[in-house]
């Protein structure tokens, strides 16, 4: 009735509530990408959840949620993707606004006591020592 009734945003929303997927991705297509866009991480977290990794980022890509991307291998335990986004993405880990970044994600798994992946995120972006320091 939302389509009908030309409230595709409506309808998408509605789709996802009800878990219908393929409906919601279907009507995203029918609308601008920036209207999409707020629809793209519960598309890419249901990929996510199911493992289906390739769907999941290209959806977290759509939404410019790259840090979603992270953090969805992250808590995979897929570093050699962790590290090739991070890469691809973040090619100036000196910036400091992309440093710092990084070190909030890694502290929020500190936080968690998920020390594995606090340290495998501090080595990869170079901070060795705050990987020592968080022991």
């Amino acid at each position: 009735h939302y389509i009908e009734g030309n409230c595709k945003e409506k309808a998408i929303s509605t789709a996802i509530k009800a878990r219908k997927w393929e409906k919601a991705i279907e009507l995203t297509n029918l609308i601008p990408l920036n209207n999409a866009k707020p629809f793209f991480d519960e598309i890419a977290g249901h990929y996510a959840l199911f493992k289906q990794f390739e769907d999941a980022e290209n959806y977290f890509r759509k939404s410019d949620n790259i840090m979603g991307i992270i953090n969805m291998y992250v808590l995979n335990g897929k570093w050699s993707e962790v590290e090739s986004v991070i890469k691809k993405n973040f090619k100036h880990l000196k910036d400091d606004d992309i440093r710092k970044k990084m070190i909030n994600e890694a502290l929020k798994y500190e936080k968690m006591d998920k020390f594995t992946e606090a340290e495998k995120l501090y080595t990869i972006i170079g901070e060795v020592d705050m990987a020592i320091n968080m022991y």
